[in-house]
């Protein structure tokens, strides 16, 4: 009798949801091109950001993140446990390059390069809202999971990968949707004034 009052009670006491702060940091790195040819900016761009991209294919800006997810199993009664608390940090940081010659062009020139990178942030934004959406999920589904305690953490871990996934698949919709590397800048006609 005493058992299930004391396990009552501390379902009672811990039925609300734990405790758990989700935080998103986003950060902008802009990236010096002193490329002083228009026809060659492109190419210079991708081979200074594809080191800090990690990427094997041509980039014009990137995305680059980490998750820092802490939690601690909290037994609350018949070998079942909860996740209390919670704190998820997910940081972003969007690579930018900045076109240190740009001065040197004709006007048209740079107002196409100014609206190549306003494009390019907006593409870099949608993955990073991406990124915020599925990790805010996830870090819902912690706050209720329940499991038994021997697999608990085993759970946790598989709530991650899903919203990993997710994420990657939505990141390659995006990217088929939306061109993130221009195919010229500027148009030959442009350099030719």
């Amino acid at each position: 009798m005493k058992v299930i009052l004391l396990t009552t009670i501390l379902l009672l006491c811990f039925s609300n949801e734990a405790k758990a702060k989700y935080i998103f940091n986003e950060t902008t790195q802009y990236y010096a091109i002193n490329e002083p040819e228009p026809e060659a900016l492109l190419s210079t761009v991708s081979r200074t950001l594809k080191p800090a991209c990690k990427s094997k294919r041509r980039v014009f800006t990137c995305i680059s993140s980490t998750t820092d997810i802490t939690y601690e199993p909290l037994k609350i009664g018949m070998g079942i446990c909860r996740l209390s608390p919670v704190n998820v940090t997910e940081s972003v940081t969007y690579r930018i390059p900045k076109w240190n010659q740009a001065y040197n062009v004709p006007l048209d020139v740079v107002k196409q390069w100014k609206s190549l990178i306003k494009e390019s942030i907006a593409h870099a934004k949608h993955h990073g809202a991406i990124r915020n959406k599925y990790m805010k999920i996830a870090n819902k589904k912690l706050l209720r999971l329940e499991a038994r305690c021997s697999r608990i953490k085993k759970e946790a871990k598989k709530i991650i990968a899903k919203s990993h996934d997710k994420i990657k698949r939505d990141n390659k919709r995006l990217d088929s949707r939306q061109s993130h590397y221009p195919s010229s800048f500027p148009s030959e006609e442009q350099v030719d004034k």
